[in-house]
């Protein structure tokens, strides 16, 4: 990894590193964090983003938001008059982060192991979490498992059906969050 020899650098990488965290605290922080880094990105790389020594890959990424955006139009103008048409255009957002990614890692301006360990320290403190919500009925934040069935209502579950959610509140995406992310983070093994 170089040295930080930029301010923005340093932010990039913070932000890098820190990118499977923001999937914890909610869609607001990964918007926000996805933004900060293709604008940072932009600033430092500038051009170089787009230089690709494999063309194909390129052509590749870029017709499939292509498509995206084609797709959307052609159904808001054609079949139906849908709002998600203006919301498309904001999908780019992901082509400049996966492009400004892209020169992060390979300038080796950020360690993979890293990002690898945060990964996995992340899905373990999740998993661990949720152990302990099983166990005592509620998480490290006091949140209590949530019981969508009550016992005896079902037959097909008789003792009902509760989701162990975890430090995620009400959302049922813990194990989504441990399966994405403890595949990653085992690479760091």
């Amino acid at each position: 990894m170089t040295i930080f020899n930029s301010p923005i650098l340093k932010i990039l990488q913070i932000l890098f590193y820190l990118f499977p965290l923001s999937f914890v605290l909610g869609n607001l922080v990964i918007n926000f964090i996805v933004f900060l880094i293709v604008l940072l990105g932009m600033i430092y790389f500038k051009k170089d983003i787009f230089e690709f020594k494999n063309k194909y890959l390129f052509l590749t990424i870029v017709s499939f938001f292509i498509l995206v955006l084609f797709t959307s139009y052609y159904e808001f103008f054609f079949v139906d008059k849908n709002k998600d048409a203006i919301k498309s255009i904001f999908y780019l957002r992901y082509l400049f982060f996966l492009l400004i990614i892209k020169a992060l890692v390979i300038n080796n301006h950020v360690k993979i192991n890293y990002f690898l360990n945060v990964c996995l320290l992340l899905s373990l403190f999740v998993s661990l979490d949720i152990i302990l919500q099983s166990i005592t009925g509620q998480n490290i934040l006091g949140n209590k498992t949530i019981e969508l069935i009550p016992p005896g209502i079902n037959p097909e579950y008789p003792k009902g059906l509760k989701y162990h959610t975890g430090i995620f509140g009400k959302e049922l995406i813990a194990g989504g969050f441990i399966s994405m992310f403890a595949t990653i983070g085992i690479f760091a093994i």
